[in-house]
């Protein structure tokens, strides 16, 4: 965009909902998951004058948000009969959670977070590995569960949605200490049986942007109640090694 070579710039996933035009360049952002759409209607004005083309243009922007538009109705239609045979097992309950969790953007990429800590414990938890490390940017749901809240495998999905795996390494006890000395300490979820954020003590660390809903459901003590349901998938769950 500096070098003034291209004159119109449509980005990717940057997670920004942004426009620019400086008279000259014109640069748009829509965002991630499709929630905005950016249109861009370009008018170009060619003129000829003793012998000479010039060529003028300026670019409507038009931001749309994608809730407010009409579903196509075929593609409705096949959205609907999926919701439909999903639904049994995604609406299934696993736990009621104890305490707020929030996993806005500005919370779990800024400082740690509550969702946050609940993932690297129960990444921790299903490896009995002695601290556990998870990538805020891989929780994804954007949004609030207040206290009391029943948690499905839904809301597992929604939140964690790539197909990742658990690493577990075996490592010096003063190694967990060094991305989080790294990091401001208010931004990292990281989780050890015996120590703080700031220094962990661990032989063993699980290490992942994100993990599977059958780990995720496993509850955490004063975190999450767990449901019978719950109860059973974690005992069917075998520890990575």
């Amino acid at each position: 965009f500096e070098t003034r070579a291209v004159d119109l710039v449509l980005s990717g996933h940057d997670h920004d909902l942004f426009i620019e035009f400086d008279g000259r360049n014109a640069m748009a952002e829509s965002s991630y998951d499709a929630h905005y759409v950016t249109a861009i209607d370009v008018a170009i004005n060619v003129k000829e004058e003793n012998g000479r083309r010039s060529v003028t243009w300026w670019p409507q922007f038009r931001i749309i948000d994608t809730a407010t538009v009409t579903p196509d109705p075929e593609v409705a239609a096949v959205v609907a009969k999926y919701e439909g045979e999903l639904g049994k097992e995604l609406d299934d309950a696993l736990g009621t959670t104890a305490v707020a969790l929030d996993s806005r953007t500005a919370t779990v990429r800024t400082r740690e977070a509550a969702i946050g800590n609940l993932v690297a414990d129960a990444m921790r938890a299903s490896t009995h590995a002695d601290a556990a490390v998870t990538n805020g940017g891989g929780i994804r749901g954007g949004k609030v569960y207040p206290p009391g809240t029943e948690l499905t495998a839904r809301d597992v999905l929604t939140e964690l949605p790539f197909d990742n795996r658990i690493l577990t390494i075996e490592i010096a006890g003063a190694e967990p200490s060094r991305p989080t000395r790294a990091a401001p300490p208010e931004t990292v979820s990281s989780r050890s049986k015996s120590a703080t954020r700031h220094s962990m003590s661990a032989r063993s660390i699980a290490l992942r942007p994100m993990i599977s809903w059958r780990a995720a459901a496993t509850a955490i003590p004063g975190s999450v109640t767990p449901s019978r349901c719950c109860q059973r998938s974690m005992r069917r769950s075998s520890p990575m090694q």
